[in-house]
């Protein structure tokens, strides 16, 4: 047996069904964004999701460089803010494919102008996050809102430094060639939203535990035991005629059990008997 290094600052891939429904919902992004964005944007542009990976928020944000772009994206009912990060010259060369241009190369780096940082929030606020809002895999809708631009992304603070976050990467490929763009989002929190999405797992579960619930209820309610000791038909003549001591004989031979039934259903046969000062049936078999 060898000990291998661990990195803690690299904790490594996610668990299996949390990756799964992630990258599902991710890859569906990946098809349907550039669709939806053709109407605004003229060139081909692909995406592909690249890789998921669960870093500690300081070593997600230590590769960044300085050339790009980030805003804050609220995610859920409590707001947990992420972080989605774009190379500047990718966002420059879609602006310019806004306004009509080609988009065959990269512009250089440099900062937005007034109208590019209104263009910046148009294409987030209607173009990639109604496309993510759109693919989300749960039962109910996801919340994500558009929030402020960081100024400085590597220095970001989202949550403490040693978060464990989740980061998705993604190319974007076009005649100008490959650019990555990501998002970075606490993990515990898109976990979460993941757990309440609704899936066939989760669903199960549920399922198992309403069951349970619901068996437990059930086994508690007063259920009526009725048991007929017999019947006989007689003449309405005769019924008229009898008097307190009179014999009746019933069409139930003693040497027969009786049928017991459950809310007026037969469902067993019973003898009759007694316990004590107590009437008891003892069950002898199901109907």
């Amino acid at each position: 047996m060898s000990a291998l290094p661990f990195d803690f600052r690299n904790p490594g891939r996610l668990a299996g069904d949390l990756e799964q429904r992630l990258a599902a919902w991710l890859r569906g992004l990946c098809t349907r964004a550039p669709a939806k964005w053709s109407a605004s944007i003229p060139f081909r542009l692909e995406l592909e999701l690249l890789r998921m990976e669960s870093l500690q928020l300081q070593a997600a944000l230590a590769r960044l460089t300085d050339a790009v772009v980030g805003y804050r994206i609220a995610l859920g009912e409590q707001e947990v803010p992420s972080l989605l990060v774009w190379p500047r010259p990718l966002l420059l060369l879609l602006f310019e494919g806004m306004l009509g241009d080609s988009g065959t190369a990269l512009p250089a780096d440099r900062p937005f102008t007034r109208v590019e940082d209104s263009l910046c929030a148009y294409f987030l606020e209607h173009l990639l996050v109604p496309s993510m809002k759109e693919t989300w895999l749960g039962i109910e809708p996801i919340l994500l809102g558009v929030r402020e631009q960081e100024p400085n992304p590597k220095y970001v603070r989202l949550c403490p430094p040693y978060t464990k976050v989740i980061v998705s990467s993604f190319a974007a490929r076009g005649a100008f060639g490959e650019q990555e763009w990501s998002w970075i989002v606490p993990q515990d929190s898109l976990l979460e939203q993941l757990t309440r999405s609704g899936s066939p797992t989760a669903g199960r579960a549920r399922e198992s535990q309403d069951r349970t619930r619901m068996e437990t209820l059930v086994r508690d309610l007063p259920v009526e035991i009725s048991v007929n000791l017999g019947t006989v038909e007689l003449p309405l003549a005769v019924l008229a005629r009898l008097q307190a001591g009179d014999l009746v004989l019933l069409n139930q031979r003693v040497s027969e059990p009786l049928a017991a039934a459950l809310a007026g259903i037969k469902r067993f046969r019973v003898w009759p008997g007694r316990v004590s000062s107590q009437q008891a049936i003892q069950i002898d078999s199901l109907i």
